[in-house]
């Protein structure tokens, strides 16, 4: 995988960035209305370095840690850890997303490359994309739908969806390096997009239509993550560059910082009132779950 590819996984898999859009609306904070807790350790805690939840459903949570230089992924079931790694992963395991029993996420490969695979529990399946030269990169699954992106030869980045037997993409035009997809909720699909100016943007596609989505607080962009019914949650960037949560109801956005995070806070998903995401303090970063209030 080329060096400029990699890059921007980073960018997607590591610390959210960003979403905009079509409703021009008020943008105020719940996070006093919201119970946080921490994650608790790993599986290896005393070589762990940080855990960041990338997907839930329900009471399952996945996501990756670092161990001694080397990335793991894991599920945790609110009460124990199970470590996941494709066993062709040799340079790291990502899980970042979860529907039931099923579990899908990369893997890097000894030279680096970037690799899909599902987890059903019991054994790993490799997914990669027909066209994807540079890389395959699976973020989502509902049900039998898996969304994900490829790079294609000359790294330029593209949407899909596939169902189990046939791969269909999702590109949205306004992209001028690519779409990525972030996930998945029954038929609606998140993801965003690069402008000419350099600014991240995000839409929701329900197979008909691509709708921009604009955060009017998010001075520097914003990155939609996850989606559970009309609820969306994501990442957005003031005009200082410090990152905030948020949650969309289809309406407004509502702003979301855990009451540790001096240094920005990020959310990655959401299953139906409980999110999960990541906060810095002064000294490190630090993976939560959340319960929302109810309406």
């Amino acid at each position: 995988m080329s060096p400029s590819a990699r890059n921007r996984l980073r960018n997607l898999s590591g610390f959210p960035l960003i979403l905009l859009g079509f409703y021009l609306t008020l943008n105020f904070s719940i996070h006093a209305q919201i119970t946080f807790t921490n994650l608790p350790n790993p599986p290896d805690p005393q070589n762990a370095i940080f855990s960041c939840p990338y997907g839930i459903d329900k009471t399952n949570i996945v996501g990756s840690y670092d161990n001694r230089g080397r990335t793991r992924g894991f599920l945790f079931d609110g009460s124990k850890w199970s470590t996941l790694e494709v066993p062709r992963g040799k340079k790291g395991t990502y899980a970042r997303s979860i529907s039931g029993t099923n579990i899908v996420g990369i893997y890097y490969d000894r030279s680096v490359k970037m690799h899909g695979f599902i987890y059903n529990g019991v054994t790993y399946r490799i997914l990669d994309h027909p066209k994807g030269a540079d890389g395959t990169l699976l973020t989502g699954i509902s049900g039998t739908n898996i969304v994900g992106n490829y790079y294609d030869a000359t790294s330029i980045t593209h949407g899909f969806i596939y169902n189990g037997f046939s791969y269909s993409e999702i590109e949205d035009r306004k992209g001028v390096n690519g779409t990525y997809i972030m996930g998945i909720d029954n038929d609606r699909v998140i993801g965003v997009f690069k402008t000419v100016d350099g600014i991240w943007n995000s839409f929701l596609y329900d197979h008909a239509d691509f709708k921009t989505l604009s955060n009017p607080t998010a001075t520097c962009g914003t990155l939609a993550n996850g989606i559970s019914g009309t609820n969306i949650v994501g990442t957005y960037y003031d005009a200082g560059g410090l990152s905030h949560g948020f949650l969309f109801n289809g309406i407004e956005f509502k702003t979301i910082d855990h009451p540790l995070g001096t240094v920005g806070t990020g959310i990655n998903a959401i299953s139906g009132n409980r999110i999960v995401g990541w906060y810095r303090d002064a000294t490190n970063s630090h993976g939560f779950i959340a319960t929302l209030p109810t309406p």
